[in-house]
């Protein structure tokens, strides 16, 4: 809240003769909208970022291709707020580009290489170079923070890949990250894939549940971003025990979870989380009625402004739906080639007209 605070004093009554200039960038560009960032607030920092443009604050305008100070904080902000707003591949372009053309500390380079590689987990092309990418990165990495945060990025891709002994995998993950001695922020990033891996592989949902619940009290406290991804991976816990045995109160829970991610999602602008959510929650409904025409709309829209991964999930569940089984064959096939191995069981099965549950997945 101070540093949110402070941004807004200085915005509000510019930089004074007496500020010492360096100090106030770093504040302001790392801390004040990092602050925004990590709060989900992408719209108000946005926005703040064209105030900056268009005040006389400095020099020159603060657009970053065109940008002549070395306002690397900044420059690295804008590109995170391209990734939270789903424009992934503008991202790793710009961080590119201030790779090779400016001085970085190593804590930026980290940084950097981390981002890019989250994005392209994102897209979800070449997954199994992007997770070899993520154990070095983790391996070389200096700052526990981006070492913890690659251990279990490449752990989420060797799972979603069907990967052998990701059991023991799990294990040798967790009790790396809780050598690193990780603060409670970092370590509510990596539980939520512990949660997904307790679901999906262990089927231990007493286990996921206890942890998921545990995490969203904690962040409904801080108010960090991250608690809508954990709105989302609730609305699928409960989605899926409402699959395997029906009840009203798992099904009302589970639509309630995913009617947060949506408005926080459809608010600030992040279109995955957005689609995910909307589609978990059309999922969950067509389990006791009819989808509708306007759903499978939504749907086709879908997988035409998603990356890789979330398009071809989104493209299962679309033929899933209107009983395409020829389309959900060769959706099989062609993930397989992908090795989208959890994507392309599911296709298979479905295409046999066996019944399974659709898991989505927000990277």
């Amino acid at each position: 809240q101070y540093l949110l605070y402070l941004g807004e004093v200085i915005l509000q009554n510019g930089i004074q003769p007496f500020f010492d200039f360096d100090k106030i960038i770093d504040c302001f560009f790392d801390c004040y909208i990092s602050s925004l960032l990590r709060i989900g607030d992408y719209n108000y920092a946005k926005d703040i970022i064209d105030r900056i443009n268009d005040s006389d604050l400095f020099e020159s305008r603060l657009i970053y291709r065109d940008v002549q100070t070395e306002a690397i904080s900044y420059k690295i902000n804008f590109c995170d707020l391209l990734h939270l707003t789903n424009s992934f591949q503008e991202a790793i372009d710009n961080l590119e580009l201030l790779l090779v053309t400016s001085t970085l500390s190593s804590e930026q380079l980290e940084r950097c290489n981390y981002l890019i590689l989250h994005c392209k987990r994102h897209i979800g092309e070449n997954l199994k170079q992007v997770s070899r990418e993520f154990k070095v990165l983790s391996n070389t990495s200096q700052d526990s923070y981006f070492k913890i945060r690659s251990l279990y990025s490449s752990f989420s891709i060797d799972m979603f890949q069907g990967k052998k002994d990701i059991k023991e995998s799990f294990e040798k993950m967790r009790n790396k990250i809780d050598s690193l001695n990780p603060n409670s922020e970092i370590l509510l990033f990596a539980q939520r894939h512990y949660i997904i891996f307790y679901r999906r592989i262990c089927k231990d949902f007493k286990k996921a549940e206890k942890l998921l619940i545990q995490n969203i009290k904690s962040l409904e406290i801080s108010k960090s971003r991250i608690l809508y991804d954990y709105y989302f991976e609730a609305g699928e816990l409960y989605r899926e025990r409402f699959y395997r045995q029906s009840s009203n109160k798992d099904y009302q829970t589970s639509c309630n979870y995913y009617e947060k991610a949506i408005e926080f999602s459809k608010n600030v602008g992040d279109t995955n989380l957005y689609h995910n959510a909307m589609i978990g929650k059309i999922l969950l409904k067509t389990q006791h009625s009819r989808v509708t025409q306007k759903d499978l709309n939504f749907i086709l829209r879908a997988t035409q402004t998603e990356s890789m991964l979330n398009m071809m999930q989104f493209q299962l569940v679309y033929y899933y739906l209107t009983n395409d089984y020829d389309m959900l064959a060769k959706i099989s096939k062609y993930a397989s080639q992908l090795e989208y191995c959890d994507t392309s069981n599911i296709a298979k099965k479905l295409s046999k007209k066996h019944f399974c549950f659709i898991p989505l997945t927000v990277m």
